[in-house]
């Protein structure tokens, strides 16, 4: 086998790697570090035992590809969390259940996120107006943000530095912007 059919395998493969490590499998794991030590070895490669036009043109090969894969996968990141989400929900053991968890606790998430909104100095959540000196607890630890429930509404909520422990009661000192600053109530 010729030198430049083992880099142009070198190159394809890591390409796919790096397909799969965006599209298909969330985080930075496996997929991802092959791709880098297969592109980076082909392209060494290449510059080492092809001639410097061939070396140059893997190169620019490579890094078109890969900007092109990289805009591929922002366009659809909707489409990546919903091919995870249909292989976590097609099993429910082990890691998959965790999986599944996590995907709904973080749709949650953001869905309480897109609902807070500010008006007059005031966060609006769909029908609940949050306002100072209104009194809730800390639903996780705030280090110093965290989640505090206000009412029967989680929001993401700030403190001036300080840590507060899940559990504590907890007052809104001033609304910022779209930022909820808390203090344990005293």
């Amino acid at each position: 086998m010729s030198w430049s059919i083992f880099i142009a395998l070198l190159l394809i493969l890591g390409l796919v790697l790096f397909l799969i490590e965006v599209l298909i499998i969330p985080g930075f794991g496996i997929a991802g570090i092959g791709a880098i030590i297969f592109l980076t070895l082909g392209i060494l490669l290449a510059w080492v035992k092809l001639t410097l036009a061939w070396a140059i043109g893997v190169t620019l090969l490579s890094a078109v590809s890969l900007v092109a894969m990289i805009v591929l996968a922002r366009m659809s990141g909707l489409m990546s969390r919903f091919v995870l989400s249909q292989r976590v929900g097609g099993y429910r053991t082990g890691a998959a259940s965790r999986g599944r968890r996590l995907l709904s606790a973080s749709a949650k998430r953001q869905e309480e996120e897109d609902n807070q909104m500010v008006e007059d100095g005031k966060i609006a959540v769909k029908s609940a107006a949050i306002s100072e000196g209104q009194i809730g607890q800390a639903i996780s630890d705030l280090r110093p943000a965290g989640i505090a429930k206000f009412g029967d509404r989680r929001l993401h909520v700030l403190t001036d530095g300080t840590y507060i422990k899940k559990g504590t009661r907890v007052k809104i000192i001033r609304i910022e912007g779209s930022r909820i600053v808390v203090e344990e109530e005293q």
